[in-house]
């Protein structure tokens, strides 16, 4: 179930951002549970692979309304970059994938506006594809 729910995650997010898009939002979702796990699972965003894929208003093709949540769950096997982002979700879960994004906990679409929720600019850590990622994580 969690490589279906990541592999799924990844290819409502980034499946047109090619591999090197889909493995920095797995790294994204990795780093998310990877800071989860160090607060003994307490974290608002969900403590598992499941738990932060699915965690509310966090991965906008899982939003309720969202065009892409009807596509994200009925996407099969026959489709080319959903067989990728498989392949991606099952080496990330494995810890086979190295971290392109240097610690990001978010991203967003590089040339859209700022996110209003995100309070105040800072640079990315990474652009990779149409997206700039950051790391917004508050650990004690």
């Amino acid at each position: 179930m969690e490589v279906d729910t990541l592999a799924r995650t990844l290819w409502g997010e980034a499946r047109g951002e090619g591999e090197a898009g889909m493995i920095a939002v797995a790294a994204v979702v990795r780093n998310r549970v990877d800071i989860s796990a160090r607060l003994g699972g307490r974290h608002w965003w969900g403590h598992d692979w499941i738990g932060v894929c699915r965690a509310r208003g966090q991965f906008a093709s899982w939003n309720p309304g969202n065009p892409n949540r009807a596509k994200l769950l009925t996407v099969r096997g026959s489709d080319p970059d959903f067989r990728l982002a498989k392949r991606i979700a099952a080496d990330a879960i494995a810890g086979r994938i190295d971290d392109p994004t240097y610690g990001a906990t978010a991203y967003r679409v590089a040339d859209q506006p700022w996110p209003y929720t995100w309070g105040h600019f800072r640079l990315p850590l990474a652009e990779i594809g149409r997206h700039a990622f950051y790391n917004f994580a508050k650990e004690p």
